[in-house]
C-alpha cells in the first residue's frame, strides 16, 4: 500500500475546503450585512426620537397668538397643511439681561425636501427667518394631519371651527425605508392669547 493520497482524493479534499470556504465567507458577509441593517435602523430609530422630542418641546409650548402679517392681515395662531405647520410658542429663556419675550413664530416644513425647523425672527410682519435646521435629509414621504375638536383628522388648519389650536399633530414620514408615526398632543387651545406689541422681537433678538 503506498502513501499519500491519490488524485481523486485530492480533489474531494479540495472540493469540501472550497466548499466550506464559500460558506463562511457567506457566513461573514450575512452577518457584516444584517449588522449594517440593524445599525441603520437604529440610527433611523435614535433621529425619529430627536424629532418627536423636539416636535414635542415646539408643540407642547404653543400658544393661541394670532400674529400679523407683513400686509397688516391677520393670520391664525396656528396654521397647517399637509407638508407644512406655523405656529408661535413659548417657553423661551431670555439669553442675556434684555428684556427679550419669551415667544417665537415657528415652522416645519418641507418645501426644499428636507424636513426643516424654522424660526422666524419676529412674531408679526415679514417672513424673515433667522434660524433654519435640517433634521432629515431628503426624506421620502411626509405628511401633517390634525386632530380637530370632534377627534376626527383633518390636513389643514383652521378646520373652519372657532378652535384655535388642534388638539393634537400627527406625523407620518418614512426615513430610510422605515415607516414613522408620531403623535403630539398640544395645550388646551382655550388658553389666553398671549399679548405682545406690534413688530415685537422674537426670542432672543436684540433690537
Amino acid at each position: 500500500m503506498k502513501n499519500g493520497f491519490t488524485l481523486i482524493e485530492m480533489m474531494v479534499a479540495l472540493a469540501i475546503f472550497a466548499i466550506l470556504s464559500a460558506a463562511g465567507v457567506l457566513l461573514l458577509r450575512g452577518s457584516a450585512d444584517t449588522q449594517l441593517a440593524v445599525e441603520k435602523q437604529l440610527g433611523t430609530l435614535s433621529a425619529a426620537e430627536r424629532l418627536r422630542l423636539l416636535l414635542a418641546a415646539d408643540l407642547g409650548q404653543a400658544l393661541n397668538r394670532p400674529t400679523r402679517a407683513g400686509d397688516g392681515s391677520d393670520r391664525p395662531a396656528f396654521i397647517g397643511t399637509a407638508n407644512e405647520m406655523r405656529f408661535v410658542r413659548g417657553g423661551f429663556e431670555p439669553v442675556s439681561d434684555d428684556p427679550a419675550p419669551s415667544l417665537a413664530r415657528i415652522a416645519w416644513t418641507t418645501a426644499s425636501g428636507d424636513l426643516t425647523r424654522r424660526q422666524f425672527g419676529r412674531l408679526d410682519g415679514v417672513d424673515d427667518p433667522v434660524l433654519d435646521a435640517a433634521l432629515i435629509r431628503e426624506i421620502e414621504a411626509f405628511a401633517l394631519s390634525y386632530r380637530n375638536a370632534s377627534g376626527g383628522w383633518v390636513d389643514a388648519w383652521p378646520d373652519g371651527s372657532d378652535v384655535p389650536l388642534p388638539l393634537a399633530v400627527r406625523i407620518d414620514v418614512t426615513v430610510d425605508g422605515l415607516p414613522l408615526q408620531l403623535v403630539i398632543d398640544l395645550p388646551a387651545s382655550t388658553r389666553t392669547p398671549e399679548q405682545l406689541t406690534p413688530d415685537a422681537p422674537a426670542a432672543g433678538e436684540r433690537t
